[in-house]
């Protein structure tokens, strides 16, 4: 890992990815994993936690790197990589389980 650099919360909004772990002051309590997106969530919690800045070694990925390591056709490609007798449902048919039938021979134990 290369040099910490400060990041103000303001640079990072949803769906920002950074190459390299995210840090709250200390440098030892992580924010963000590598290479994983920023979600609601951590805004949020920055913003409910009044955190001004992070550090990092890494550096924002572009869009074209995002997309990149998170295709919005993921499930197409698996399915495309998967042999056509893996994508047939194990179960043909379920059953129908009537659960409120079930509820009432409980109660009455």
């Amino acid at each position: 890992m290369g040099e910490m650099r400060r990041i103000s919360v303001d640079e990072i909004t949803e769906g920002s990815v950074y190459s390299e772990p995210v840090f709250f002051l200390d440098g030892k309590n992580m924010f963000l994993a590598a290479n994983k997106k920023v979600k609601k969530y951590h805004i949020f919690a920055i913003k409910r936690w009044n955190i001004e800045n992070l550090f990092t070694a890494g550096r924002k990925l572009s869009e074209d790197q995002v997309k990149k390591l998170f295709p919005e056709n993921v499930e197409q490609q698996v399915t495309q990589k998967t042999p056509e007798k893996l994508q047939q449902p194990v179960v043909e048919e379920l059953e129908e389980i009537d659960e409120l039938e079930e509820l009432e021979e409980l109660e009455e134990v």
